[in-house]
């Protein structure tokens, strides 16, 4: 008895020390380049743009590579939402988030784009639609390194214009 309890600690252990691990900020660790000549995105320079959006008494730092809530450094997932010209100290409630897509191409291989944190070699996201063949030119990228500005309004006209064609 003495050795299954023993046992299921350890195990206990092991266990919640493997989750604690398993998203370590690569700018803590020393990750090498991948080594690989193969570029679908000819080149093009990460997504850089931001923009900060303030609602329901959340300020919340969006990025346009794929991650959110953060600065590249710090959180920045603000709640409250505090004025920063009163002096009080924002506290982040989230570090960092990201976008995770997934899906199945014509002969069923899975496709995957799971952004973690952002490093010059791991960035599944870049700006810019994809060509036909899936590659995307460095100026087009430069083109859409931006946020669009969408209206709940603009989108009901858009459906009722369809509806109507």
């Amino acid at each position: 008895m003495q050795f299954l309890s023993r046992l299921f600690i350890i195990l206990s252990i092991a266990l919640l020390a493997l989750p604690a691990s398993a998203d370590v900020n690569p700018k803590m660790r020393g990750i090498a380049p991948k080594d690989g000549t193969i570029s679908y995105r000819n080149d093009c320079a990460q997504a850089t743009m931001q923009v900060e959006m303030s609602i329901n008494n959340v300020r919340a730092l969006l990025l346009n590579g794929g991650d959110v809530w953060w600065d590249l450094d710090d959180g920045r997932y603000i709640v409250p939402n505090v004025d920063p010209a009163s002096g009080i100290a924002p506290v982040s409630s989230i570090f960092a988030g990201a976008v995770w897509i997934g899906g199945f191409d014509d002969v069923g291989n899975l496709k995957i784009a799971a952004q973690t944190f952002r490093d010059a070699q791991h960035t599944d996201f870049w700006p810019g639609p994809l060509t036909s063949v899936g590659t995307t030119a460095q100026d087009t990228c430069k083109q859409w390194d931006r946020f669009f500005k969408v209206l709940g309004s603009s989108i009901r006209a858009h459906i009722r214009a369809y509806d109507e064609s």
